[in-house]
């Protein structure tokens, strides 16, 4: 009996003793883990702490950079006194060309930099002392730059010698705590090289004097059109038997010429349809002014008896399909977009408040010039230039326009430029607090798709 009490006893010593171990085993494994998954959020915490260095790094960077080619942008622009009219092109490197040096003066020492903006940042954010490149946080972590990496300045040049992309590079960070190094980082800050443009506007619609949705059809006596032209087409359906003299065949729209003498003086004719000439003469480009012609077919309908009829100095394409010729008609349709917004007629010599230097008038009806006009016409329906009309900045319609004779058009960038300005400046001075869903802008730029504003973005 004693004997199995005895066994008994030991068994159940040896079950605690195995108990205990197989605990103990387990606590020790949890502590482990515990130990692992606060190193962890140690870690965790020590990464997002020094991105959040890098984050402010590149802020304060491109805070500082973005106010360098501001004052660069101005002094420019103010560069070329003779040549207001001065390509966007030749500003552009220019500003480049400076933009360059600015950044050379600026950050051309990055190890003085970066350590400048880490002190900055340190005792803005953190409210701690900065002793050096060191500095320790309230909680006991300690952030610290890597002295033993030095940050270098690297520039990256364009073909034109224009800077493309500039960087600080090996900018290194240490986190500690305790005094126990938990993690270190190599960040490459980006330098921004900002987008500029000298010009309000759209740069491709604005070299257009004429752009008609759905056709241009040109009558009367000798008018000349100086800058680019687009022609849309319509479908048969929308024909209007006043065109039938025109001559129009299987495709409607296009350009249009009856009776009448026309020179057109342009980089670029562009027309979804063909272009019809009927009892007419037409010349299209100069000798010191080539052209570019984009059109399904030149038809000649019951000429002068010549192809003298026609003439063109420059090149012809027809049928076109070629990539330039997709980008353009894809340029030229999202300039045309928002016609569809026009929703009224609003013509700035009705408007007693109107302070602007160029007429501009914006209809969602048809237009009729008559007289000098000068500035901007946009509507979704047609226009009409009455005989001895002439027109200097642009015509936009969404549907056709007849241009019946004796009439010079002429584009004008820097008017339309002018105006886009003129809008841009007075709306951000009035700012945008009474536009409500019934309200009507009679902004030039709220109906060219794509423009772009004057400045530094």
């Amino acid at each position: 009996m004693r004997r199995k009490h005895l066994y008994t006893t030991t068994l159940f010593i040896v079950f605690l003793y195995f108990f205990a171990v197989v605990a103990i085993l387990a606590l020790s494994r949890e502590v482990e883990v515990g130990k692992l998954l606060l190193s962890a959020r140690i870690r965790e915490r020590a990464e997002e702490t020094l991105d959040g260095f890098r984050d402010e790094f590149t802020a304060r960077i491109n805070e500082q950079a973005y106010e360098r080619a501001e004052e660069i942008f101005e002094e420019v622009d103010a560069s070329f006194p003779e040549e207001a009219s001065a390509s966007e092109e030749k500003k552009l490197h220019r500003f480049l060309m400076e933009y360059e040096k600015g950044i050379t003066e600026q950050f051309g020492e990055p190890w003085t930099v970066v350590t400048t903006l880490f002190n900055d940042i340190q005792r803005e954010n953190y409210r701690e002392i900065t002793v050096g490149s060191q500095s320790g946080l309230t909680d006991g972590r300690i952030i610290r730059l890597n002295e033993k990496i030095k940050p270098i300045l690297e520039k990256r040049y364009g073909a034109n010698g224009e800077i493309k992309s500039c960087f600080i590079r090996n900018v290194g960070l240490l986190y500690y705590k305790e005094f126990e190094l938990i993690e270190s980082r190599v960040y490459d800050l980006e330098i921004p090289v900002p987008s500029v443009h000298f010009y309000s506007g759209n740069d491709v619609l604005f070299d257009y004097s004429i752009l008609a949705g759905k056709g241009i059809y040109l009558t009367g006596r000798t008018s000349s059109i100086v800058g680019n032209v687009y022609a849309g087409t319509h479908t048969p359906s929308e024909f209007r038997q006043a065109e039938a003299r025109y001559g129009e065949k299987e495709i409607f729209g296009g350009i249009n010429v009856l009776g009448t003498q026309v020179g057109i003086d342009a980089d670029t004719v562009v027309t979804t349809g063909n272009i019809n000439v009927k009892q007419s003469f037409l010349m299209l480009g100069l000798d010191d002014s080539p052209i570019r012609i984009y059109a399904q077919a030149l038809n000649r309908l019951d000429g002068f008896g010549s192809r003298r009829d026609v003439t063109v100095i420059g090149e012809t394409e027809l049928t076109p399909s070629s990539a330039e010729y997709r980008e353009l008609l894809a340029k030229l349709s999202e300039g045309m977009s928002k016609l569809s917004e026009l929703s009224d007629y609003y013509d700035s010599n009705n408007d007693k408040s109107y302070k602007g230097r160029y007429r501009k008038i914006l209809s969602n009806y048809d237009v009729i010039i008559t007289g000098s006009f000068t500035g901007a016409v946009v509507t979704a329906g047609n226009v009409i230039v009455e005989a001895d009309a002439d027109v200097a900045g642009i015509i936009i319609a969404g549907d056709r326009v007849y241009i019946q004779g004796n009439n010079n058009i002429v584009s004008d960038e820097e008017i339309l430029r002018y105006m886009i300005d003129e809008e841009y400046y007075e709306e951000k001075a009035a700012g945008k607090q009474n536009r409500n869903e019934f309200y009507i802008s009679h902004y030039l730029k709220d109906y060219i798709g794509n423009i772009q504003f004057r400045g530094v973005f």
